[in-house]
């Protein structure tokens, strides 16, 4: 299968979700985005993609079918799909096109795109830069807007119209290829693909394996302890979701946690 860019940020959170036991986004670093960035632009490969279609008598009732209301046929129902692999490329692409902020140490910028220098640039949120404007908003807005905004004078000395379309067209209309959706499985067995398909890459923690067998019997796990981290920071306290795991680790198998042992959340 293979979908444009524009049409895949339109399904990520909506007919596209993450399960359960997926991680959470962990590219903190610009040059990792950038360079995706560049091989989207450049027409690269990016990998593919892997989205599970679960068996719906294991899927929560709320969202077994949702309803999308098509132009042309009216409301249609829809099975959700998960991703099990590109969770940190379809989170990027998500985020720029929406113009939503990256943080990198603690603080908050949008990827822009810098029409003087010709190239991508992150900046903090809130500050302008001249030549710049964010990326989503050249995939989005009127390209006489932007121009306007950049260059009402006319006296820039580049194209602007003909470079926000070669982003468009490069990026934003770009096709993604080798998206793959797995036959109807359990949730047992695309936890074990999605423990299979991170042994390579940005490879899972001891703590994150066991968060995600524990996810299988306690599906809201991850938010919970989410929840529970933001309460007890008010009190001063600082603690991530690998310290909660070990702690349970600790509280009910007596032991502390290491990978040897991670199979004993599965029971």
């Amino acid at each position: 299968m293979e979908m444009s860019l524009s049409s895949i940020a339109k399904m990520i959170g909506y007919q596209w979700k993450l399960p359960p036991f997926q991680r959470d986004f962990v590219w903190n670093k610009k040059s990792k985005i950038l360079n995706f960035v560049d091989s989207l632009y450049k027409g690269w490969p990016i990998g593919s993609i892997i989205l599970w279609k679960p068996k719906e008598d294991e899927m929560p009732k709320e969202e077994r079918k949702f309803k999308v209301k098509i132009r042309q046929f009216g409301p249609k129902w829809f099975i959700p799909l998960y991703v099990l692999d590109g969770q940190q490329r379809l989170t990027t692409i998500k985020r720029i096109v929406d113009n939503e902020p990256f943080i990198f140490k603690k603080y908050p910028y949008i990827l822009h795109y810098n029409f003087k220098e010709k190239a991508f640039e992150f900046i903090s949120v809130g500050e302008k830069k001249e030549s710049t404007v964010p990326l989503g908003d050249i995939f989005k807005k009127d390209p006489r807007e932007i121009r306007d905004e950049l260059d009402p004078e006319r006296n820039s000395g580049f194209d602007i119209g003909l470079t926000i379309s070669d982003l468009q067209n490069k990026i934003y209309n770009r096709d993604i290829r080798y998206i793959h959706e797995t036959s109807q499985i359990s949730k047992q067995e695309a936890l074990e693909l999605f423990i299979r398909m991170n042994t390579g890459g940005k490879q899972l923690k001891s703590v994150d394996l066991a968060l995600g067998y524990l996810s299988l019997v306690w599906p809201d796990s991850r938010n919970r302890f989410k929840t529970f981290k933001r309460e007890i920071s008010k009190t001063g306290f600082v603690f991530d979701l690998h310290f909660f795991i070990r702690c349970l680790a600790a509280v009910h198998l007596k032991k502390s946690i290491i990978k040897e042992r991670v199979d004993l959340f599965k029971a």
